[in-house]
């Protein structure tokens, strides 16, 4: 049976027709896309917010400080206080925690590959911030922060170059969903105030500054001087800084040249001379005349008694969770035939490999760090092998800044 004409053949009228409807299905869908990509999360109205604020019962104190920054900012921009919610399930509310706390993780995106990574999904009436840690908790509120405005560009030290904070009665966030983390696992910040003396007033704001720039560390090069290691470092806990550290999550980085504080001439060197450089055929205290000696790092008494300090340092120390030791800057080693026999750069090797055996079981979460190829350790080692649990950072001793270690024609490239 044929079917009538009107079914089998297209009209001027029927394509007309046909055509508007296909424009009119377009628009539709376009107008949705467009209500969709323009919707948002309205946090602020005429200076007034029925936002609240949920922070898990089993935060720790870097997502609770994180919640601390995130109402203090909208405060300051807005005038208006987010309040404390006491259920995250209430429209208009911002939930912010570990990933592992969040009551609908199913809602974020899958965490990015990286390190102290977060996720954000903001919608109309709930927006989520998930850390995959407690920096990135922290590191997600300040990425929520810049999204209105916010920016940080120096540390808060000059009143004429304050930090950037948007001033207005409105705040709006588009809706979205996004993850993010970084790609280098310590970011450490090389900051002023900790370079061979504390500097209480650039120190606070330089901290702030590093953690709203997602560094999660700061490097810290005592004095030389052998007890200014400990005088520092009460200085950073008597001004706040290590509190201020723990708070945003970050770890310290230190305290570089420091043999002589591990080892101290004062407290050893009558009663164990043996234990210090011997040159020209003369023990030399720490610091002493010209050539300046580090300590005898064959002598078994010594390696322990340095070993024992350094550990004790950092169980008092827990923020340093980088320890950081280097001997004597431009420090030679003792010439006592068994240092000789052995060589300052496989010395080196067995005194942290034998470090952090000890801080493994005793303070498994501290990285130790120590520099390699530096003054008196140029040479490769014979046979020593570092045993994979510190780290060795190489510093040509003599090279001019002008010659990278990457160009083709560095001398001591291979």
């Amino acid at each position: 049976m044929n079917a009538p004409d009107s079914l089998t053949r297209s009209t001027p009228h029927s394509v007309a027709l046909l055509a508007a409807a296909l424009i009119c299905a377009i628009l539709a869908v376009t107008n949705v896309a467009v209500a969709q990509a323009n919707e948002a999360a309205e946090l602020v109205r005429d200076g007034r917010t029925r936002w609240t604020l949920f922070v898990p019962e089993s935060a720790g104190p870097v997502e609770r400080f994180a919640g601390r920054e995130l109402v203090r900012y909208v405060e300051k921009a807005s005038g208006a206080k987010l309040a404390t919610a006491s259920t995250p399930d209430a429209p208009h509310t911002i939930q912010l925690g570990l990933r592992s706390a969040i009551s609908v993780a199913a809602e974020l995106p899958p965490a990015k590959v990286g390190f102290d990574g977060y996720a954000i999904r903001i919608q109309p009436d709930r927006i989520l911030i998930a850390g995959d840690n407690p920096r990135g908790v922290l590191y997600g509120v300040y990425d929520l922060l810049e999204r209105f405005g916010c920016r940080w560009y120096l540390p808060n030290l000059d009143p004429a170059e304050p930090e950037v904070v948007p001033n207005d009665t409105n705040i709006s966030l588009p809706v979205g969903v996004w993850a993010e983390a970084s790609p280098l696992e310590y970011r450490i910040c090389n900051a002023s105030s900790l370079l061979f003396e504390i500097i209480p007033e650039r120190l606070l704001p330089q901290i702030d500054w590093a953690a709203k720039n997602r560094y999660n560390g700061l490097s810290w090069q005592a004095h030389h001087e052998p007890g200014r290691v400990q005088t520092e470092i009460e200085q950073m806990a008597d001004c706040g800084a290590l509190d201020a550290m723990t708070e945003r999550g970050l770890i310290l980085h230190g305290p570089g040249h420091c043999f002589p504080f591990f080892l101290p001439t004062a407290r050893y060197f009558d009663k164990h001379p043996d234990w210090f450089g011997l040159a020209d055929g003369k023990r030399q205290p720490h610091g002493g005349q010209w050539p300046i000696m580090n300590f005898c790092w064959s002598n078994e008494a010594a390696v322990a008694e340095f070993i024992h300090n350094a550990e004790a340092f950092v169980r008092q120390w827990p923020q340093l969770q980088m320890l950081y030791m280097v001997g004597i800057d431009g420090g030679a080693v003792c010439q006592c035939p068994k240092c000789a026999a052995r060589g300052g750069s496989d010395l080196i090797v067995d005194l942290f490999n034998r470090l952090s055996d000890r801080l493994a079981e005793t303070a498994p979460a501290v990285i130790v760090e120590t520099v390699i190829g530096y003054g008196p350790l140029q040479e490769p080692p014979r046979t020593a092998k570092p045993n994979g649990k510190w780290r060795g950072l190489y510093a040509h001793w003599g090279r001019h800044h002008r010659q990278a270690y990457g160009d083709a024609d560095y001398a001591k490239k291979a």
